[in-house]
């Protein structure tokens, strides 16, 4: 009797397991190529949602000086030279502001508009009454949005930012805890013009933030296109 009970709990724990897998949360995407960076020979991939081709990886692009302006090069000549920079822009790309982030997106793409973000949410299953709401919104979307190959292939990262007294070396702010990106969308609700619409992902968190700064923060960028091709 007490082997038969236990093969009992065995089996229902065994299913119960399995229906655990199937629940898994899991997402493809509709395409994937590549993409070299003639500028500087970078290469990045990207997947495709909703008709919107997005970089899987930050952009790394440094604008040479005196190709912009100096307002659009933000940091200090020099600043992915030093060691620690360094390792940091191999891993997680340039951080631009604002201005800097729409001259340095490559020719045939665009720095995400706030609307191209509200796509892709919606692609991931957000809610309509989520979708324009401020601050933390979604369900699972935080997570899919973090998922390197094995799943959404989007690969948000961690990236951390910069905020404008600390452009020195060795100095970033929440590295592997958020991430921040870029939109291109001004925030029409405060004054001046000067705020713009960004997304923030968390550590360990299902949550996607829509919030706005002010341009003179440096945060990451993910440029995204209009699909080049639907099969």
């Amino acid at each position: 009797m007490k082997q038969y009970v236990l093969l009992l709990l065995v089996i229902f724990f065994g299913c119960v397991a399995c229906d655990d897998s199937d629940n898994k949360i899991s997402m493809q995407p509709e395409a994937t190529g590549s993409y070299t960076d003639v500028r500087d020979g970078n290469e990045y991939h990207w997947v495709r949602y909703a008709g919107l081709e997005w970089m899987t990886e930050n952009l790394k692009f440094i604008p040479d000086k005196g190709v912009f302006a100096p307002d659009l090069t933000p940091l200090p000549e020099g600043y992915y030279n030093d060691k620690r920079n360094a390792e940091y822009y191999k891993n997680f790309g340039g951080l631009y502001d604002y201005e800097a982030a729409l001259a340095a997106i490559p020719e045939g793409w665009r720095l995400p508009t706030d609307d191209d973000w509200l796509k892709l949410e919606k692609a991931l299953g957000m809610s309509i009454s989520d979708l324009e709401q401020s601050g933390k919104r979604g369900s699972v979307q935080g997570e899919l949005l973090q998922q390197g190959i094995e799943g959404t292939g989007i690969n948000l990262q961690l990236s951390g930012y910069l905020i404008p007294d600390n452009r020195v070396m060795e100095v970033y702010s929440f590295v592997s805890v958020y991430g921040f990106y870029w939109t291109a969308t001004i925030d029409e609700s405060k004054v001046g013009g000067n705020t713009i619409y960004y997304r923030q992902i968390i550590y360990n968190s299902s949550k996607v933030v829509r919030n706005s700064m002010t341009k003179n923060n440096l945060l990451s960028i993910r440029c995204v296109r209009d699909a080049t091709s639907i099969e």
